[in-house]
């Protein structure tokens, strides 16, 4: 039987409170109407309570992912960006060139844990409805709130993996035709605030590195 004192790190419990706040986001997100800047506390502190239901032995997992070296591939432009425990990127607008191939490194340079306060960098079709995305994304969860069937699916043009503190990604796609490109992160109730631009100029793509 757990100790006294320990009830909040039962995986269960964890589970529990994980499930109950996200949905109290995912239906928050479904009304239009609702204004995400006073939204924005309740999110916070669901973020903390996910932090105490997770916690727990630490290990060497995070780690071991922040240290793994992807090789290099040959790429135009290199892109930059980190999410926080804010929920922002520290940019919201990138640009780069009908064509080019892009090497985008994401990283998460907060220190709340994954499960409480996740965060991914996933690119999205010019146009798409990015409440309704954030909505479906929600339901992905052994996904990694990355939609991979239906409609939200044929949004997603590139993405990384869901990180937890310190770790980082690197992924690599190639500019489409211009335009602007919506790029949120799908943790959910995130992508409320957490999005931004990546604006695809005309013209023909340097040679590779």
């Amino acid at each position: 039987m757990p100790q006294a004192g320990k009830s909040l790190e039962n995986p269960n419990n964890a589970q529990f409170f994980d499930s109950m706040a996200c949905s109290l986001l995912l239906v928050a997100l479904s009304r239009k109407s609702m204004n995400f800047k006073a939204f924005l506390p309740f999110i916070l502190v669901a973020s903390l309570i996910f932090s105490a239901c997770s916690s727990g032995p630490e290990t060497d997992e995070s780690a071991e992912a922040a240290a793994e070296v992807v090789p290099d591939e040959p790429h135009d432009v290199e892109l930059v960006v980190s999410g926080m425990d804010n929920m922002m990127f520290d940019t919201n607008k990138l640009q780069t060139t009908e064509g080019q191939r892009v090497k985008l490194v994401f990283k998460n340079v907060g220190s709340i844990p994954k499960a409480a306060m996740g965060h991914n960098w996933v690119l999205l079709a010019p146009g798409t409805d990015l409440p309704k995305f954030a909505v479906d994304a929600g339901t992905f969860l052994t996904n990694e709130y990355i939609p991979n069937s239906g409609a939200a699916a044929s949004s997603v043009l590139a993405h990384t993996k869901l990180l937890g503190p310190k770790e980082q990604d690197v992924i690599y796609f190639t500019a489409g035709a211009p335009g602007e490109y919506p790029f949120v992160c799908t943790f959910p109730g995130h992508a409320a605030v957490m999005q931004g631009v990546l604006t695809v100029a005309p013209g023909a793509a340097e040679k590779m590195n």
